[in-house]
C-alpha cells in the first residue's frame, strides 16, 4: 500500500509512514502511488517530536522542581531565602511556570506528533512561554536583588535562553508554513 500523504510505499499492515510519519490509512492495496506533492524533508520535524521536545520538557521540569524546592541554591537554600526574602516568591512562581511549561513541551510533542491542525501554534507558544518565564525571573532578580548583587548575578544563560526562544520561533514558523498541508487534523 502507499501513503495517503505523500505516496512512499508502505509495508501492509504498518501503523505509520517510514517517510513522513503519517498514520497509515487502514490496508487498501493500490497498484500505483497516490499523486502526491512534491516530498519535503521531515528531518527537522522528526528531531523535535522524538527527541527535542522531550529533551526540553525534562529539562524544564528539572529546573521547576530545583526551583520550587531551592535546591538552585544547594545546601544554601535557608540562608538565601532568610536573607533575600522575596526571593522564594519568585522562585516558586517561575518553577511552577517551568513546570507548566514542561507539560505544554509534551502536549505539543502529541499534537505535532498526530500531525493536528494546532500542532504548529502550540511550538511557537511553546517557544513563547518559555521567554516569558525567562524575563520575569530576570524582572524578578533585578526587584528583588539589591543592585549591587545584581551586577555579579550571571545571567548570560537566562539571555541565551531567551535568544534561543526567539529563534526557534522565527525558525519553526518558516518550517511548518511550508508543510502546513500535511497539518489538518
Amino acid at each position: 500500500m502507499f501513503c495517503n500523504q505523500c505516496g512512499t510505499q508502505v509495508e501492509d499492515g504498518a501503523k505509520f509512514c517510514p517517510n513522513c510519519g503519517a498514520e497509515a490509512a487502514p490496508a487498501v492495496p493500490q497498484q500505483t502511488p497516490v499523486a502526491a506533492a512534491p516530498q519535503q524533508a521531515m528531518g527537522w520535524f522528526k528531531f523535535m517530536i522524538y527527541f527535542g521536545l522531550f529533551a526540553g520538557a525534562v529539562l524544564n521540569l528539572i529546573n521547576g522542581i530545583q526551583m520550587l524546592t531551592g535546591s538552585i541554591y544547594g545546601d544554601s537554600a535557608a540562608l538565601v531565602y532568610a536573607v533575600f526574602e522575596g526571593l522564594k516568591g519568585l522562585d516558586t512562581i517561575v518553577g511552577i511556570a517551568m513546570i507548566a511549561v514542561a507539560a505544554l513541551g509534551v502536549y505539543t510533542r502529541f499534537q505535532l506528533s498526530g500531525y493536528k491542525k494546532n500542532g504548529p501554534k502550540l511550538l511557537t507558544a511553546l517557544y513563547a512561554a518559555v521567554l516569558v518565564v525567562d524575563l520575569i525571573y530576570i524582572i524578578g532578580i533585578n526587584a528583588t536583588l539589591p543592585e549591587l548583587l545584581v551586577k555579579n548575578v550571571d545571567m548570560t544563560s537566562m539571555y541565551a535562553s531567551m535568544v534561543a526562544a526567539v529563534v526557534m520561533m522565527i525558525v519553526n514558523h518558516i518550517y511548518f508554513k511550508k508543510r502546513a498541508d500535511l497539518f489538518v487534523k
